[in-house]
């Protein structure tokens, strides 16, 4: 009979192997930095020394793919049922919102690096305007929510041009105090900086060191814990994880008339999302082109097409806005195209990169199905996750999609939760839990099968 998974925290954590430094591995860097000095200061051990954390990347530097755009926006997920996904995203934004002052982002000299100003989500027909209408109130009469219902709100499109400057949303949307816009490549940087403090010598980044397939098993012997945190798809075919790859473009420009235009205080949010002007210059974005031809990062080149698609999502937010953007929208075909460094562009530039998103749009966080188990068959009695077989110290992190900002934080907490012992500041209720299991989609099957 296959072994189910037991809770690892039986078991010294002193070497842990982190494989990605995107948005991902970085926070799950200074997760299991902060969890490890707690467990340490706890006094479990007096002779127990701080945990080595050994990080691998792939190429010469952190925040290459996604996490190298030069703005991203941080917001709740708004559903009319507030599913497991909007309270997930939700306990997520928080988490983030936690970490950005910790890391000091908004007051970060001579720049900040985070601005937590408020985000509109913008209703995409009258149907869905009429459910969020009173949304708001319902979070607030349900006890089994855990929800700060003074931070959201309905907002007509009267009161959108009265609170944020927007003349003619054409719809009404709910207003979230909970949200706002993040440097990624910043937020990696502080998260890598503080967890090094916390560690030194304890802390080792190896740069230029792709992992492959072929090199888990010795990992895993060398390692007490192995977090995958990138090339989910690549490193674990066999793991039933269920990875679409996304390719997204967003557009950003840098113009003289964008502070004479009536330009939002805060981040809007529709088919799209719009940045306020953020260093003199504004976002769009983003495009979303499931299962790409092209998923080589180094051949991945802004269109004039996907630029107009972007420009088309600012129609949908402010027609007037788009209207007067179109002219300066037409900018030369080689500063249009080109894959530009996040420094301050000039124009109109864009920027293309893979993400990874989960079947079901939840992350993926926990410990990895059992190999062997599945070659060999699961048994029929496996009914619920728990009685799933894990290999032995593989663990997942991943399937963020579009949404690592606001749920990375979250999901790198509770898996150095699990990883390594120590009191938890926000536990997440079972359902959730089971939400983003890295073995749902195989237990699923499984029960079709049945």
């Amino acid at each position: 009979m296959m072994e189910a998974i037991k809770p690892p925290f039986c078991r010294s954590f002193q070497r842990i192997a982190v494989i990605g430094l995107g948005m991902a591995g970085a926070c799950m860097v200074r997760a299991l930095a902060i969890r490890g000095q707690q467990a340490k200061a706890q006094g479990r051990s007096t002779q127990t020394p701080a945990p080595q954390i050994v990080a691998f990347e792939a190429a010469d530097q952190p925040a290459t793919g996604a996490s190298g755009n030069p703005v991203g926006i941080v917001h709740p997920f708004v559903s009319k049922d507030w599913n497991l996904a909007s309270q997930f995203m939700q306990q997520g934004v928080q988490t983030t919102l936690r970490w950005v002052q910790e890391l000091g982002g908004e007051h970060h000299s001579p720049d900040p690096w985070a601005g937590l100003i408020g985000v509109l989500q913008l209703a995409e027909d009258q149907s869905e305007a009429q459910a969020w209408q009173d949304l708001p109130a319902r979070l607030s009469d349900s006890q089994s929510l855990s929800f700060h219902t003074a931070a959201l709100a309905w907002l007509t499109p009267a009161q959108i041009q009265e609170r944020l400057g927007l003349p003619d949303a054409p719809i009404g949307g709910l207003w979230s105090e909970q949200g706002g816009w993040i440097k990624p490549a910043e937020l990696i940087r502080a998260c890598l900086n503080e967890a090094k403090s916390l560690l030194g010598d304890h802390l080792t980044v190896h740069f230029n060191h792709p992992i492959q397939p072929e090199d888990l098993p010795q990992l895993q012997k060398d390692f007490d814990a192995v977090v995958i945190c990138t090339a989910h798809d690549a490193l674990l075919p066999w793991a039933g994880l269920r990875i679409n790859k996304i390719a997204g473009q967003v557009s950003w420009i840098q113009h003289p008339l964008l502070e004479e235009l009536p330009w939002p205080k805060a981040v809007v949010c529709r088919s799209g999302y719009l940045s306020p002007v953020i260093d003199g210059q504004v976002l769009v974005g983003a495009t979303f082109d499931r299962d790409p031809s092209n998923t080589d990062p180094s051949s991945l080149k802004p269109t004039t097409q996907a630029h107009a698609e972007n420009l088309q999502r600012v129609a949908e937010i402010s027609p007037k806005l788009a209207q007067t953007l179109e002219p300066l929208w037409r900018a030369p075909e080689s500063s249009a195209t080109q894959q530009p460094s996040p420094a301050t562009p000039a124009g109109l530039c864009g920027r293309v990169a893979i993400r990874h998103a989960s079947h079901d749009r939840m992350p993926l966080i926990g410990q990895v199905i059992s190999q062997q188990a599945l070659t060999t068959g699961l048994p029929r009695s496996a009914s619920q996750l728990h009685h799933l077989p894990r290999e032995d110290k593989l663990y997942v992190m991943g399937g963020l999609g579009s949404r690592g900002l606001s749920i990375a934080p979250l999901a790198a907490e509770r898996l150095a939760a699990q990883i390594i012992s120590a009191p938890s500041r926000d536990a997440l209720a079972q359902p959730l839990l089971d939400a983003v299991d890295p073995a749902r989609f195989v237990l699923r099957a499984h029960r079709r099968a049945g």
